[in-house]
């Protein structure tokens, strides 16, 4: 997976601070679909497959910038790129005992 691919008309989105850390989180999506049932309309939609990841923004880099909630990806290419090349871009699992880094 390429950086242009992960941020490509993406978003990333604040999780916590830590230790002189901001977390965000940033879904990339996947191939195929998940089809859920919609009772009111009695049809079924078919939701594009995605998968988290996270990263960190070190607060020392953001000086008088501004962190905010949901940002353009582009915004935060920095360090993602950063986050890739140091293989801690960490991929979110719905196992809370298993995180994996995301290697290009």
């Amino acid at each position: 997976m390429t950086l242009k691919e992960i941020i490509k008309d993406n978003f990333v989105f604040f999780s916590f601070l830590r230790q002189g850390f901001a977390y965000y989180s940033i879904f990339v999506q996947t191939e195929g679909f998940i089809e859920i049932q919609d009772f009111e309309q009695d049809r079924i939609i078919q939701i594009p497959k995605s998968t988290e990841y996270q990263f960190t923004i070190p607060l020392d880099d953001i000086g008088n910038g501004t962190l905010r909630s949901k940002m353009k990806a582009i915004e935060t290419m920095r360090w993602i790129r950063k986050a890739l090349e140091s293989q801690e871009l960490i991929e979110i699992t719905n196992d809370t005992n298993r995180k994996t880094s995301l290697t290009s």
